[in-house]
């Protein structure tokens, strides 16, 4: 800088004082807002300095003019993080977040409980009946296709070897209990078929089994023996019979059937050979079973 003297008129002495331009720069390259002269600038930039951000909390919107990144670091308080856009990256092993109940579809994090609450109720179909929570499989859906085996032959069983695997087998397994042998050789054990073993009530001592001929057994007499006196001049006697299966006596003669006497009804008992009877006659009846 120049030194001005009583001598230098104002033309001198601006051009001796005005060299701020040459030694400091254009005043309009500043990036302040006030360009007029430096100390207005410097003022600018103190107050700017004084006024600056001491933690980011004070920002109640910050915003980032690139990428951020945490150096290893984690961002940790408590509140929401709002993003627009998709998430890329690994969520950690536990994520904390708020259950989406049933039918909210927000956008809060889906937990498990949020998937098994909203897919309980959705119904299913196919093989299937009910809901997701509830699935049945319907009655005659399971055949040898859904089943985990090859196919075998008429009238094979379906048998597991024990360790987890299915097969049609050929059955001809051995028996026991009242039978003894296999299923296609099987035999009735001696002494194995007893009253218990029928469908029948038991008898009294000496009575056989018989059929009604309509299904149903029954112990019953091989005979029964009815002996009747006869009033005078009686013909006809009235007994239960089979027909075929009486024979009848006069006095300890048995008469011919057909000729002596008719018994063709199975309730009673004709005497047609002509004999008059008396009260001292005896006429004896044999029924079979």
């Amino acid at each position: 800088m120049q030194t001005v003297t009583k001598k230098d008129n104002f033309k001198l002495w601006v051009e001796k004082t005005n060299l701020i331009s040459e030694e400091q720069g254009n005043l309009d390259n500043l990036y302040t807002t006030v360009k007029s002269d430096v100390v207005s600038s410097i003022n600018e930039v103190f107050t700017m300095l004084n006024t600056k951000l001491s933690d980011v909390v004070e920002d109640q919107s910050p915003e980032l003019g690139n990428d951020l990144n945490l150096n290893t670091h984690s961002i940790t308080g408590t509140g929401d993080i709002n993003i627009t856009g998709s998430y890329t990256g690994t969520l950690a092993t536990s994520v904390t977040g708020i259950t989406q109940s049933l039918g909210d579809n927000s956008t809060k994090i889906a937990t498990t409980a949020y998937v098994i609450n909203s897919f309980a109720a959705i119904p299913v179909g196919g093989d299937i009946s009910g809901t997701v929570g509830n699935a049945q499989i319907i009655p005659d859906a399971v055949g040898i296709v859904e089943l985990d085996v090859v196919d075998g032959n008429p009238n094979d069983i379906l048998s597991t070897d024990g360790n987890g695997a299915l097969a049609f087998i050929t059955p001809d397994l051995t028996v026991g209990g009242d039978l003894s042998g296999t299923l296609s050789t099987a035999q009735i054990i001696a002494d194995a078929v007893n009253i218990s073993k029928l469908d029948v009530n038991d008898g009294a001592e000496g009575t056989v089994v018989t059929t009604d001929g309509a299904g149903a057994m029954s112990f019953q007499r091989v005979f029964t023996e009815t002996t009747v006196t006869p009033t005078a001049g009686q013909t006809v006697f009235p007994i239960v019979y089979m027909v075929g299966r009486i024979i009848v006596f006069l006095n300890g003669v048995k008469l011919v059937r057909d000729s002596d006497f008719t018994a063709d009804n199975g309730t009673d008992v004709e005497l047609t050979g002509g004999a008059a009877l008396e009260t001292v006659d005896r006429v004896e009846f044999h029924v079979f079973c």
